[in-house]
This record gives C-alpha cells, structure tokens and sequence, in this order.
C-alpha cells in the first residue's frame, strides 16, 4: 500500500536560523499521527511545509507517491484540508457560509451552490453537532463551536489528508477530547500537533516528536513515549503507566522543580522525579 504521506529530509531554515532539519516520516491512509513536542520545536513549521504555506529548503513531501508542489493548486486544496488554532476575523459570517467554503476548490468562478451541494453542508454540520446552528454568526460561537464549524468545512471539502494546528488550543478539556474524537471519527488520513501529551497518546495512532527542528522519535505511542525521552526533551520526570481504558501510555509528572533545578539537566530532574515517586 502507497502511504498517504511521506516526507524525506525535509529542511528549512529562515534568516540563517535553521528551524527544521532532515525530517523524514511516513504515514499510511486513515491513520492519525500526532506531532508533539516543546514549544518552539517546528511543529508548526513543519505543518505549514505539508500544506504548502511555506516551500522547504531541501527534502521531498509526497501525496500518495506525488510531490504536492507538483500538484495543481486547486487539486491540492480537494485533497488537503486545514484547520488552524485561530480563525480569520470575518465580519456577518454566518456558521453555514464558512462551511460553504469547503466546496471552493469544486467549483467554478461565481457559480451557485446546488442542492446536493446543500445537502452536503447540512449533513455536515449535523455531524459535528452544529445542526441547530447553521445562521449563526461565527463570531458568536465559542472556541469548541468554531472548531467544529472549522472541522465541518473540512468535511465538506472531502479530503485525503486533514491537517490541524493544535486543534484544541485554549478549549475546555471536555472539548479538547471531543474535537479529536470527532476528527478521529472521520475516517481520512489526520495529522495534527497536539500539546497535551496524554490526549495526544489516547486519541493518535502514531506519534511524531519534534524537538529543535529534528525527529527525535516517530512510530508507536508506546514507543515515542518513554520516561527517558520526556526527561531529555521536555525536561520533566514522569512515571508512564497503562490507561486503564485505552491500554495506551498514561504520563504521570512530579512536581517540587525548585528555580535550580529547572536549569539541571534530565537526569538531575530524573533523580529528583524518583526522589518525589518514594515519599
């Protein structure tokens, strides 16, 4: 099976700082990858690469086995859909005119929406759970609302590959599990950066770990996230055991970093972790 995505060497660099360097990955259809890692790691600037935001130094990205800069714009934006943390102040949008969007890259300059065409955005938004909210005025939605109107557009948009740049960012964590089961539900090809490591573990197939612009890690939940890696990449000292729901690593973190040790390195958090782990 041709994966849905593969990325070699990707490298990018702006003003001499070099912000990506030599990520490589693959993901195959209907997988869900979760990109993780500190703040300032690339995540960002490796989703802007896989949407075409930004073009990378060096290195290839392939859509099922096809350069995406090679592709046609309007056949690219059928195939990849976007979801970014902040939406575009639009003034008297209303829920069901953003969702209509999705159908751009199908249509003609100035042609009408059909009915199927209809059809297609109530259906839509009914599964996101935005039915009884078709004129609403976007503005008026809060953050878990917009997202879903935002995921609705996508379906809409019927694409291979759904992109989203921490999706559940400033959202109650009661949305945060809903937004990604909702995406996960969708049956293509996801994938998103996620801050919370533990959402990330529970709702994603695979895990890639950015740090520095570089893969640190990619594969397996239970194989990118480890003690050892959490301590040397994000500086924390965990204890990781299974969820007892999903089986899947669970993160608990110790705390008691004192202004000294926040500078230490992560075995010297490590030890002061398990110190905490035998009280």
């Amino acid at each position: 099976m041709v994966p849905a995505l593969t990325a070699v060497d990707v490298s990018w660099s702006v003003a001499d700082k070099q912000i990506l360097s030599g990520v490589s990955f693959n993901l195959m259809p209907g997988k869900m990858l979760g990109l993780i890692g500190p703040n300032g790691a690339g995540k960002s600037s490796l989703l802007r690469c896989l949407y075409r935001y930004i073009h990378p130094d060096a290195g290839n990205i392939c859509l099922y086995g096809t350069d995406i800069f090679s592709r046609p714009l309007k056949m690219f934006a059928r195939e990849v859909a976007v979801v970014l943390q902040e939406i575009p102040p639009q003034a008297d949008v209303s829920v069901w005119q953003l969702v209509s969007t999705g159908l751009t890259p199908y249509k003609r300059l100035f042609e009408r929406d059909s009915a199927e065409d209809n059809s297609a955005i109530a259906a839509a938004l009914v599964q996101v759970g935005l039915g009884d909210k078709a004129d609403a005025a976007l503005q008026h939605l809060s953050g878990g609302e917009k997202q879903r109107a935002l995921i609705a557009r996508a379906i809409v948009q019927k694409p291979k590959l759904l992109l989203l740049d921490e999706p559940t960012n400033h959202l109650d964590i009661r949305y945060q599990i809903q937004i990604l089961e909702l995406v996960k539900s969708l049956g293509v090809t996801v994938i998103a950066s996620i801050h919370d490591l533990n959402l990330a573990s529970a709702m994603c197939d695979e895990l890639l770990l950015l740090n520095q612009g570089e893969v640190v890690a990619v594969g397996a939940v239970e194989n990118v996230l480890t003690e050892q890696r959490l301590s040397e990449v994000f500086g924390v000292c965990c204890e990781i055991i299974r969820h007892p729901q999903t089986a899947k690593p669970l993160i608990h973190y110790f705390y008691g970093y004192s202004p000294i040790m926040a500078g230490s390195n992560g075995v010297a958090q490590r030890q002061m972790g398990n110190a905490y782990a035998h009280k």
